[in-house]
């Protein structure tokens, strides 16, 4: 059975649509996330993983490579 967990980003440079479409895009990628949704109004991303299988530092990895430094709020 899976652990599921929510993670809330603070990512930098999320400034539209586009911006977190893209952002969205890449975090759905990665391998257990269930669900993300990023706001360029909030400048902030909800994701929904599996805690076992995902960790936040795959999700912050994952967005700085595309040009987009995160970090997870707790």
């Amino acid at each position: 059975m899976s652990n599921s967990i929510t993670y809330h980003l603070l990512v930098v440079g999320l400034e539209n649509a586009v911006d977190a479409a893209l952002v969205t895009a890449k975090l759905e990628e990665v391998p257990g996330v269930y669900y993300a949704h990023a706001s360029a109004q909030a400048g902030r991303c909800v994701v929904d993983a599996d805690g076992d299988t995902c960790d936040p530092t795959q999700l912050t990895t994952v967005l700085a490579l595309a040009g987009y430094p995160a970090e997870v709020e707790y």
